[in-house]
């Protein structure tokens, strides 16, 4: 009996390690560490042409003009922050080629990261593209293929683009199309496995076949274990073709349990089912993030991104001292800060000078809050140190007066600069402040994940109790033996 019972004490250690798999906890990567981990395109091939989306972390193609026979593959690879190659005219550059006449519709891989998206050049007429997250057109990010040396040429282009700044018009973020016009996409973008490994997790294939194994190792524990408790005699179980008839209970019990003990093992180590969930676009995951809770009392809300736009929402607030203010970080792909600055320079960090401490700088993160605690009543200058983002007008003040030194001059300022702003050290993170003190470096938003989306992933919690579970059941089962 007690054998038999170790046999059923094991069985819920493999149900609950197959539902709550042992956590797997990397190191959290910042956007910095991840782009510099990703390979630029592999060089091209007479047939080949291999394009590198936002090379080097700037918004551009590399290269951005190219000459392609018919039957060329235009492979680009997109690796860091999500962006689009979208096919464009030359007469609006900024927005996506639709039907004509007897001319289709252009392609449009999306809005992703970590994948390649390849077109099939057709002839050798000019196809000019570009990338459609916000202000990201405006600021130059486009590309041509057999853009002809006279006339409507590839400077042309660009600078017609650039002329549309931040005014430049907004597509379909949602939008994905194959086909095209003197190129054609056969295929949606795909995830390019070549951006490198993801530390040591096990692929899909190998997931299903162990999970496979895992859930045939229960069924036979649990079929051997009811046998064993309906015959007083050892059971015939022949009927298993790798099995032979077992002579003594002692040796079934523990073959019951030695069955079991695979699945727990599989589970434990990472190899359960794999998510059946569809690649996210950038998007749909901001999409998911809810925005700031209404402001109250001494506590001010404001988000980060808001709308999926390059603003502060509200951009300009008055707070007294004591005042808690907390920036709500949007989940998705593009990271961005709250990083302090000041009116003569919006665009760079504020070191300190002199008596007057360095200001606040929450780094580039996503889907988390970072709070600051106002102190006097004096302007509060900050901006986003994302690439080009500042200088898109992405800034915000607290206690700016209304006249003189106002936000609206601010701003203005940080948009002159446009793409020649200043880059921040964008791994730098720091607490302090002037006229308001951040205490804390910025926290996971557990209220911003926007719905479980159909997942029921449990919590790290969850794993490590259900983890410990199953390995006590385990040994409690092999002592019962």
């Amino acid at each position: 009996m007690f054998r038999i019972l170790g046999t059923f004490v094991a069985l819920p250690a493999l149900v609950v390690a197959q539902l709550y798999p042992a956590p797997n906890n990397p190191p959290p990567a910042t956007t910095a560490a991840a782009a510099v981990s990703v390979p630029s395109a592999p060089a091209s091939t007479s047939n080949q042409i291999n394009i590198d989306v936002a090379f080097n972390g700037n918004f551009v193609f590399n290269p951005a003009n190219v000459s392609a026979n018919p039957g060329t593959l235009l492979n680009s690879l997109d690796r860091t922050l999500a962006h689009s190659v979208t096919q464009s005219s030359f007469a609006n550059p900024c927005t996506y080629l639709t039907a004509s006449g007897s001319d289709p519709a252009g392609f449009d891989s999306g809005l992703v990261l970590a994948s390649q998206f390849t077109i099939n050049v057709t002839d050798n007429q000019p196809i000019y593209f570009h990338c459609k997250q916000v202000t990201h057109c405006g600021l130059g990010m486009v590309g041509t293929i057999n853009a002809p040396s006279t006339g409507n040429t590839f400077d042309a282009f660009m600078s017609a683009a650039v002329s549309l700044g931040g005014n430049q018009p907004t597509d379909d973020p949602n939008a994905v199309a194959t086909g095209g016009v003197h190129g054609v996409a056969t295929a949606t973008p795909s995830s390019d496995a070549g951006g490198g490994s993801s530390g040591g997790t096990s692929s899909s294939a190998t997931k299903v076949v162990a999970s496979g194994f895992a859930a045939l190792s229960v069924i036979i524990a649990m079929m051997i274990a009811v046998l064993g408790l309906t015959s007083k005699t050892s059971p015939d179980l022949s009927f298993f073709l790798w099995v032979p008839t077992l002579y003594d209970f002692d040796m079934f019990t523990k073959s019951a349990i030695l069955f079991a003990l695979p699945a727990f093992v599989a589970a434990q180590y990472g190899y359960a089912p794999p998510s059946n969930s569809g690649p996210t676009s950038a998007a749909s995951a901001a999409a998911t993030v809810p925005s700031a809770p209404p402001s109250s009392g001494n506590q001010v809300n404001i988000d980060v991104a808001f709308n999926g736009n390059f603003v502060f929402n509200p951009a300009n607030v008055t707070a007294s001292p004591g005042t808690l203010v907390t920036f709500y970080f949007p989940g998705g792909t593009t990271a961005h800060s709250v990083t302090q600055s000041s009116f003569q320079n919006p665009c760079t960090y504020l070191a300190a000078n002199g008596s007057n401490s360095a200001g606040f700088d929450s780094g580039l993160v996503t889907a988390s809050t970072f709070t600051i605690n106002v102190t006097d009543t004096s302007p509060i200058w900050f901006h986003c140190k994302q690439i080009t983002h500042c200088g898109s007008g992405m800034v915000g003040s607290i206690n700016a007066p209304s006249t003189g030194n106002t936000f609206d001059v601010f701003q203005s300022a940080a948009k002159s600069l446009g793409s020649n702003a200043p880059t921040d050290d964008a791994t730098a993170v720091a607490t302090g402040g002037l006229h308001a003190i951040a205490t804390a470096t910025p926290s996971s938003d557990a209220g911003t994940t926007g719905g479980s989306g159909g997942s029921s992933s449990p919590s790290s919690a969850t794993q490590v109790v259900a983890s410990g579970f199953a390995l006590l059941s385990v040994i409690i089962g092999m002592m019962m033996v």
